[in-house]
């Protein structure tokens, strides 16, 4: 493989672990159902839970529908190290066919929802963020009608600090409940002890604008190995009660652009955002015109990740994969968007193992014809045969 592409698709990492032996699943769902009953599974195909419906199954699968639940999770971990996947609304993640051998946490109904009170909005981490838009707009507030353009949920928004057409969800968060479930690298609260290079997540923005983002979860999509909770925290702050929610300024987040200081095992459950009076026509116009923009610039009526590179420095990821003449190029039943360069589109008998072979080709050319080096921002999860031709 040439080095751009290792640059690229770099090996091992937290979210392509490697082999998890049957019976530490086997104890830690023993663990988990004692506790979480049938919220509980093995062997759960993680596709229909992602934009791109790719990907082979998690392992061992909780859909959580409370802190408890959480709390259940944090002991067993502790007690079974293995692999954590957070998946939200699994928009930024591609599975690997082969899926995740480790532990894959979503978060259910319970953790859906908004409230108003008075110029502020409070919703719950799994609440879909054009949903949270149009509950602002019914509430005449204004400030979050951008996030209409995020087909995220709220918890991975605000890991990455998702954004579009100019603002971004840290401009208007007060506060961020998280929950650390124990991991490798130490803990305080759920933030890295320095701010963890995140992806960019997103799609393009209008005009030269900064990316919008692209998506949960799967912006909630980091991974973690997990090891033994109560580690210290950096600069000898106390030890961290996995399971415990913990609320967090926006200053304690650490945010940068389409980044944060969240731990890969740290889950966002609530957020509670500032707003300003605003009228419902005023903020509704807003948002149908963001809707409008996404559906002329983006092929949002077929199942994609969102933006498969993060912007280099030299110009927009898309243009780069346009000028190498990749729009419509296929491999199996994945094909480079025609509407936006930056966009790989999935049809029926797709594989993961097709997407990736486009994004091979594209960092493999990119780098001979244009001397531009392309990143992955979609984050690639599982075991991926790295030692394919690029």
């Amino acid at each position: 493989m040439s080095d751009p592409v290792r640059q690229t698709l770099a090996a091992p990492s937290p979210l392509r672990p490697g082999p998890v032996e049957e019976a530490a699943l086997d104890e830690a769902h023993a663990r988990l159902a004692a506790r979480c009953g049938d919220r509980v599974s093995r062997d759960l195909v993680l596709a229909p839970l992602t934009t791109f419906r790719l990907g082979g199954p998690a392992s061992l699968f909780l859909r959580a529908e409370s802190v408890d639940d959480l709390v259940a999770l944090a002991a067993t971990l502790a007690a079974v190290p293995l692999p954590l996947l957070i998946v939200g609304r699994g928009s930024n993640l591609l599975v690997a066919d082969a899926g995740w051998p480790g532990v894959a946490l979503h978060l259910g109904q319970r953790f859906r929802g908004v409230q108003v009170e008075g110029d502020e909005l409070q919703a719950g981490a799994a609440t879909p963020l054009p949903s949270v838009a149009s509950r602002s707009a019914a509430a005449e507030l204004g400030g979050l009608a951008f996030a209409v353009a995020i087909p995220g949920s709220v918890g991975g928004g605000v890991r990455m600090n998702a954004g579009a057409h100019g603002s971004e969800l840290s401009d208007r968060l007060l506060w961020a409940e998280v929950v650390a479930l124990g991991g490798d690298g130490g803990g305080s609260g759920g933030l890295e002890s320095e701010a963890g290079a995140q992806g960019a997540g997103g799609h393009e923005g209008p005009s030269g604008s900064p990316p919008v983002n692209g998506g949960s979860g799967g912006l909630e999509s980091e991974a973690a190995t997990q090891g033994a909770g109560g580690h210290a925290g950096p600069s000898g702050s106390p030890p961290v009660d996995f399971g415990e929610p913990r609320r967090l300024a926006p200053g304690e987040l650490g945010f940068g652009y389409r980044r944060s200081a969240l731990r890969p095992d740290a889950v966002v459950t609530a957020a509670r955002f500032g707003l300003e009076p605003a009228g419902e026509a005023e903020v509704r116009a807003e948002i149908d015109e963001a809707r409008r923009w996404r559906r002329d610039h983006q092929p949002v009526n077929q199942p994609n990740c969102g933006s498969v590179f993060a912007n280099p420095r030299e110009m927009a990821a898309g243009r780069v994969v346009e000028l190498l003449g990749m729009k419509g190029e296929r491999v199996g039943g994945a094909r480079v968007s025609e509407i936006h360069a930056n966009f790989i589109v999935a049809a029926d008998g797709a594989r993961s193992a097709d997407v990736l072979e486009l994004i091979r080709r594209a960092v493999r050319r990119a780098d001979e014809q244009l001397g531009i080096t392309l990143r992955t921002e979609v984050q690639l999860v599982g075991d991926f045969d790295d030692g394919a031709a690029a």
